[in-house]
């Protein structure tokens, strides 16, 4: 009997999103996520953020591991790095459980208008994910450190990240940040 050929994976395909807290291989070269993400900074009472930072061999490049969680809280989250701790000028990674969406935007100005997706060139994270569950949305995401075009993130040195979530499912206006 002939074996039946198995199909190669399409490598320019984005990778399948989980919302599991398991570890996980990414396109990134030989970087894989811990399975736990054990850097952990309160945020206030209700959001707390756990992340991993995971260097190339080199050292040259990494990745950030990501997981927002706001309690008491349906709505979009939304986590920034900020080049002076304002929100204008900074690069967002912002979920939205309506659309099941985890995507990199620019965010340009206050309005609704000047907070703007960034071109799906740029749409580089991976293992994301954005759930309401018990009361909680949480977001999980994977970030290169260095990438063209994009505020960096420094492994040793001071970063500025900034964080909101809003009470709707459209993003706008929110009272905490």
């Amino acid at each position: 009997p002939q074996p039946t050929p198995v199909p190669t994976p399409d490598p320019t395909k984005a990778p399948v999103t989980t919302s599991s807290p398991t570890e996980q291989t990414t396109s990134f070269p030989a970087l894989v996520c811990p399975k736990d993400l054990t850097e952990i900074v309160t945020l206030d009472p209700s959001t707390v953020f756990n992340y991993a930072i995971v260097l190339t061999e080199t050292g040259d490049n990494g990745i950030m591991c990501g997981r927002l969680q706001v309690q008491n809280h349906k709505g979009w989250v939304g986590f920034a790095i900020s080049p002076n701790g304002f929100m204008i000028g900074s690069d967002a990674i912002i979920g939205e459980p309506s659309t099941k969406s985890v995507l990199k935007y620019d965010l340009n100005g206050k309005g609704a208008n000047l907070v703007n997706v960034m071109d799906s060139a740029k749409q580089t994270l991976e293992g994301t994910s954005i759930i309401e569950d018990k009361g909680a949305t949480i977001m999980t995401f994977t970030k290169r450190l260095v990438e063209p075009g994009e505020i960096a993130i420094s492994p040793n040195g001071k970063n500025i990240f900034l964080y909101a979530s809003g009470d709707d499912t459209t993003i706008g206006y929110h009272s905490r940040r």
